[in-house]
């Protein structure tokens, strides 16, 4: 496998708390909020979200626990060449790397692809 460079997010860039503010069908159609906060960080980051989508809150407090989570397990990016044996990989499309000196394992989401001028694909 072609040498993959791992880039992270620094913590205090990322947020330690997102309030979605929501039009709350459990209560007559008010503006209601709902918030997600993440515990185990030293971040003071906050976003508020306003969304015009009538949910209960529930489904709010669903969609920022998922909003916080995903803004936080998508803190690495990897970027890596490979051969043009795998030009059928697409954006959307997950693989897996692995890492032989470690032995860690990545699953990754490709985001991004170029065809770089050497024949290879970049990723």
């Amino acid at each position: 496998m072609a040498k993959v460079k791992i880039q992270r997010q620094q913590e205090s860039e990322l947020p330690s708390l997102i309030t979605m503010s929501f039009i709350n069908k459990s209560t007559d159609y008010q503006q209601g909020s709902q918030p997600a906060r993440r515990l185990t960080t030293h971040s003071v980051q906050r976003v508020d979200i306003t969304a015009p989508l009538v949910l209960t809150d529930i489904k709010a407090k669903n969609i920022v626990e998922k909003l916080l989570y995903n803004t936080w397990v998508k803190r690495d990016k990897f970027s890596f060449r490979l051969g043009r044996k795998y030009a059928y990989l697409e954006p959307t499309d997950i693989i897996t790397l692995v890492d032989k000196e470690s032995n860690f394992t990545y699953t990754v989401r490709i985001t991004k692809k170029v065809d770089a001028r050497s024949g290879e694909i970049e990723l």
